[in-house]
């Protein structure tokens, strides 16, 4: 409802949206190696989930997200 101020119990934090948001930008132009027409961001989403889904904290679903990243785009550097 609109004004409404009840504290929403959110699932995740603004950082996990915030990372989401990160890789989804960067992905939206890569394709999986291998494998035409499927968006890589489908990889690091499926492998950020699978740790989440056995325990994992939200820190390390983060940076399962970004686990391929550094190392697969030359554009991309640590800092960013």
């Amino acid at each position: 409802m609109a004004g409404d101020s009840q504290a929403h119990d959110y699932l995740y934090s603004e950082k996990v949206g915030e990372a989401l948001s990160t890789i989804a930008q960067w992905d939206r132009a890569h394709e999986r190696k291998g494998v035409r027409s499927v968006p890589y961001l489908l990889h690091p989403l499926t492998v950020s989930a699978y740790v989440w889904d056995e325990g994992g904290s939200e820190d390390e679903a983060i940076a399962a997200l970004f686990h391929d990243s550094i190392e697969d785009w030359d554009e991309l550097t640590v800092d960013q």
